[in-house]
């Protein structure tokens, strides 16, 4: 199992196409196809529907990718553990914010983390706030920022 092809994979899954998978991924789309054509003979099984506009998973495909998922997030995290252990506090935080003010509290204290932390990047996500809980329960981000406002009655 390759691990580039697991990348591959879940972001066609994610782009719902091959070109915007493609143009995510720097690769060419030609290369991106002939990626999951050489994978789905492999497996022996169609991962995906395909018609003229998008992707759509097929229910092999839906495991497929979940299981990618799984593999790449336990990758990654085994790398930052190693880095942690080597005293290198290195990573990627999926922040995610609310619209109106997420943006603001995220600059207030980013400047003295980076400082601190310096090798730990975010990757920002601003979504809407019930967007904001239904992505952080299905483990899209790693962290949440929500600004609540207080209502008197």
């Amino acid at each position: 199992m390759d691990l580039k092809q697991l990348e591959y994979i879940v972001a066609i899954a994610e782009c719902g196409n091959i070109s915007k998978a493609a143009e995510a991924l720097f690769i060419t789309q030609s290369g991106l196809n002939q990626q999951l054509i050489k994978l789905e003979k492999q497996l022996g099984i169609q991962l995906f529907y395909r018609n003229k506009h998008y992707l759509r998973m097929t229910q092999a495909g839906e495991i497929y990718v979940n299981s990618a998922k799984e593999i790449l997030r336990i990758r990654k995290n085994t790398y930052a553990q190693l880095e942690d252990i080597k005293g290198n506090m290195v990573g990627e935080i999926a922040l995610g914010l609310t619209h109106e003010h997420g943006i603001d509290l995220f600059t207030s204290v980013f400047p003295e983390f980076n400082q601190r932390y310096p090798g730990v990047s975010f990757n920002l996500l601003e979504k809407l706030y019930l967007t904001s809980i239904i992505s952080y329960w299905r483990g899209i981000w790693t962290l949440g920022l929500l600004c609540l406002r207080n209502q008197t009655g």
